[in-house]
């Protein structure tokens, strides 16, 4: 759901979507952004990189923190390698995936990325004339186990460069709730990691509104870092601030439980 309003005066634009993989929902965005990406490139397609059409966004309630994860299969998406000495095979992401660099996720690709089994819409691996390989996903609705590539991506960089909007923007804000307890109807609603115990959220994305006129540029990835090191020193400043304001109300704790008990002796020794 989109919709503009004012805040404070200001208009903004502001984006709503609720759990899901198809359709109008962040999926979908996050999909046809990498979609873009990759168009820019020219060089290969999402498919080749073994994009599974699949990415979710969960929250985990144990450490109550939030998780934007985009599916590849991994053997499109990685390769192994063999160190020469040792003989020892280690599985490394394919570096064409750096397209998403400050776009969904920031500094080195390997520690963007994870591999686990998964569970996802059947598909099959088919080479072209040209022996170029490519995801295609089959129809009918069937699920089966697979060997994913994980790229964890950062949801602020995300949802900014999916809908255009400028990471500095003094409006620009990502805010996220859970559509209720966990239970298999809200597991269902997703596609899940197995084992995974998290649940689904629904996603707010506000900034500023930009009519046709206006010169800005909106969504730039050279800001990405800059804004990551904003966020990271508010979150610094906000835990000093806090740790000050627990020692003040320590301190006057502290003071009044002195205070009470100077009135106690006083009392007692009118008495003796």
């Amino acid at each position: 759901m989109e919709k503009t309003i004012s805040k404070n005066g200001v208009l903004v634009q502001q984006y709503e979507y609720g759990p899901g993989i198809e359709g109008a929902s962040f999926a979908a965005q996050v999909s046809n952004l990498m979609h873009q990406i990759v168009k820019t490139v020219g060089k290969f397609t999402l498919a080749e990189l073994g994009y599974l059409h699949l990415n979710t966004l969960t929250y985990d309630q144990t450490t109550r923190s939030l998780h934007l994860r985009v599916y590849f299969d991994a053997r499109l998406a990685a390769r192994v390698k063999t160190a020469t000495t040792s003989k020892t095979r280690t599985i490394h992401p394919v570096t064409e995936l750096n397209v998403f660099q400050n776009f969904m996720f920031v500094g080195d690709l390997e520690d963007a990325v994870t591999y686990e089994k998964i569970v996802a819409p059947k598909y099959k691996i088919v080479t072209d004339e040209v022996g170029r390989q490519s995801v295609q996903i089959k129809d009918g609705g069937k699920f089966e186990e697979a060997n994913a590539l994980i790229l964890n991506c950062n949801l602020a960089l995300t949802a900014a460069a999916s809908h255009n909007l400028a990471l500095l923007d003094p409006e620009f804000s990502v805010t996220c709730k859970t559509i209720g307890k966990s239970s298999k109807s809200a597991a269902k609603s997703i596609i899940t990691t197995a084992g995974m115990k998290e649940i689904p959220v629904i996603i707010t994305i506000t900034g500023s509104a930009l009519d046709e006129t206006d010169n800005e540029s909106g969504f730039d990835p050279q800001d990405a870092i800059p804004y990551l090191q904003m966020i990271k020193e508010r979150g610094a400043q906000a835990a000093h601030n806090q740790s000050k304001l627990q020692k003040k109300v320590r301190d006057e704790a502290k003071k009044a439980g002195k205070k009470q008990q100077k009135k106690r002796n006083a009392g007692f020794d009118k008495y003796s």
